[in-house]
């Protein structure tokens, strides 16, 4: 069974978030299947860190430390990746009602 058979409304919306940011440019020419599993493994911890009240720093900081630890990538800063750690907040306050976590 692949992980998004798992997902739920909500994390199926995060892994399109994550597509669509494409960290990795896997879909530089835009022709993304959507049910490709790319970035399926950083949906349950980004929602965790959401549901656990993280603000767009610390998720900024803890995106920055994932991506460093399981893709090899070295932002440099652990603010490196603050626009989209606010656009995945702000996408979570909508989703809560406007609820500010």
């Amino acid at each position: 069974m692949r992980r998004r058979d798992r997902f739920d409304e909500r994390n199926l919306e995060l892994a399109d978030l994550l597509q669509e940011w494409d960290v990795l440019g896997v879909y530089q020419w835009d022709d993304r299947p959507r049910d490709d599993e790319e970035y399926d493994d950083l949906v349950e911890p980004i929602r965790e860190w959401l549901e656990s009240g993280a603000g767009p720093d610390e998720l900024s900081a803890r995106l920055v430390r994932r991506l460093e630890s399981h893709y090899g990538l070295a932002a440099g800063s652990e603010s490196a990746e603050i626009v989209f750690a606010r656009r995945i907040h702000a996408w979570w306050s909508r989703a809560e009602g406007g609820v500010d976590h």
